[in-house]
């Protein structure tokens, strides 16, 4: 454990001597938030029946924003790192050493994401702090499920580096899972905005474990779906998804061969 923490601080330092992009991650953060938020809320002014209020909207996306992002389901990085590693060979640095690969990335990853992943706890706690749970036990669970929800997005981006042993360039296959994965998570809209019979349909799927059965968890917007429904999707698709695309990978490592030193 000593040894990925000492990979994930080594590349967070390099990304310290970088200040300016700190600033633009933020920028990007507050615009992306604040656009979605003044969408919704033209979108559902005039709609007939209760409308979640402004406050409720506001705390709504930025734990989604910063949930999408701490856990790399709206951005597949660590996805992207095993696609270019294979693709480049440099996987090889990884094979070559006595460390558990997958561990060793994502540590690597975190530690390059840290001035994302930074600003990505503050819209979590801030959103928290704006429209908080009204009992401890929410939060107790919130936190549960945000475990779910990084298990689940690490198997959709392990996802991306299987392709890449059988398919030349699977980047047009993830770019299509990202966009139907922030549309079905609640990233871009929450699930309680669906219709009644899809909303059924994608209940059922892995997508809102990832950002919307979190939330939902918290009790900040008024929703139908049972908490302990999701638990137990979540639950099972971060399990399910897991153990098989696990396999794929070891065998997809079988299939790699590398050249030289």
């Amino acid at each position: 454990m000593k040894t990925y923490f000492s990979i994930l601080k080594t590349n967070f330092l390099v990304h310290l001597h970088y200040p300016l992009e700190l600033v633009m991650v933020i920028l990007q953060r507050v615009v992306t938030v604040g656009l979605l938020m003044v969408f919704w809320n033209l979108v559902l002014k005039n709609t007939a029946g209760n409308s979640p209020h402004l406050t409720g909207l506001l705390s709504y996306f930025l734990i989604a924003d910063g949930i999408g992002e701490l856990t790399m389901a709206t951005r597949t990085k660590f996805g992207t790192l095993l696609r270019r590693s294979i693709k480049t060979g440099q996987i090889s640095n990884y094979l070559m050493k006595p460390l558990s690969i997958l561990p060793a990335m994502y540590a690597h990853v975190w530690g390059e994401r840290s001035i994302y992943n930074a600003p990505a706890i503050a819209s979590i706690i801030l959103g928290l702090v704006i429209n908080p749970p009204n009992h401890w036990t929410r939060l107790s669970l919130f936190f549960v499920f945000l475990v779910l929800s990084m298990a689940t997005a690490f198997a959709f981006n392990l996802i991306e580096g299987i392709l890449t042993f059988w398919v030349t360039s699977p980047s047009g296959i993830m770019n299509c899972i990202v966009h139907t994965t922030r549309l079905l998570s609640g990233a871009i809209a929450p699930l309680t905005f669906f219709p009644n019979k899809l909303r059924n349909i994608v209940e059922l799927t892995p997508f809102p474990a990832m950002v919307f059965a979190p939330i939902n968890s918290l009790g900040i917007l008024d929703s139908p779906i049972s908490i302990a429904k999701s638990f137990l999707i979540a639950v099972f698709w971060a399990s399910a998804l897991n153990i098989v695309l696990l396999r794929l990978w070891r065998k997809g490592l079988r299939k790699y061969e590398a050249i030289g030193l």
